[in-house]
């Protein structure tokens, strides 16, 4: 049996490769940016050694309510991704898998996980490097 007759079952066979993310340093601008040309619905960053998602509507939500506190959108945009973190721009903790997971198994979330159907996993070499990311999307 060659390779390309064996099922494909593993994370490395579905993932997209060569990811964009943003850095802790990049400011809100930057994001922005990558969301709305290229339709991204989360951006992955590594804060402190924990990779986090920046969602678009947290990144909406943050926008929206500093410029109702008064803050103007040029001090909103040009904060960095750290610097907002703890005022105000929320951030979520990625779910992680490796490359020789199974596609099944992250398909078999615990009931309470049931509640929201969207996921985006971040795919990590040995060395916790972000190398793909998946998505329900790629499984279709």
């Amino acid at each position: 049996m060659r390779d390309k007759d064996l099922p494909k079952h593993l994370v490395k066979h579905y993932m997209v490769k060569s990811p964009v993310w943003i850095e802790p340093w990049h400011p809100i601008a930057h994001a922005r940016q990558l969301m709305l040309t290229y339709s991204f619905s989360f951006l992955p960053v590594n804060l402190g050694g924990v990779w986090q998602l920046l969602s678009e509507t947290n990144m909406a939500r943050y926008l929206q309510f500093g410029a109702k506190r008064g803050t103007s959108i040029v001090q909103l945009l040009s904060a960095t991704i750290e610097d907002t973190s703890s005022k105000g721009l929320s951030l979520t903790c990625a779910q992680t898998v490796g490359l020789d997971d199974d596609v099944h198994t992250l398909l078999q979330s615990p009931e309470e996980d049931r509640t929201s159907d969207l996921r985006l996993w971040l795919v990590l070499d040995e060395a916790e490097h972000l190398v793909g990311v998946l998505s329900p999307f790629e499984l279709m």
